[in-house]
């Protein structure tokens, strides 16, 4: 036995109705779990690019004390 694809099309818009019975409420949850977490996702970006911040100064803190980095008199750098 033959199916066309007519047939097929409407088993598949069946199916898709049958797993999904109200796609505008499941929309309108989607949405409104996107607007809740939109906040929350701006202060997360705000808190890594602190740390980030941060923790460039402090290699930058690191580095100078490595590498004793202080202003000396320029017959101690000529001699060193």
């Amino acid at each position: 036995m033959m199916r066309g694809p007519e047939q097929l099309s409407g088993w598949l818009a069946h199916d898709r109705r049958r797993q999904n019975p109200h796609p505008e409420l499941q929309h309108s949850a989607l949405v409104g779990e996107r607007d809740r977490l939109i906040p929350e996702r701006g202060q997360t970006i705000r808190d890594l690019w602190a740390r980030l911040d941060g923790q460039v100064e402090e290699r930058r803190r690191l580095l100078a004390l490595l590498t004793d980095q202080r202003a000396r008199p320029w017959w101690r750098r000529w001699w060193r």
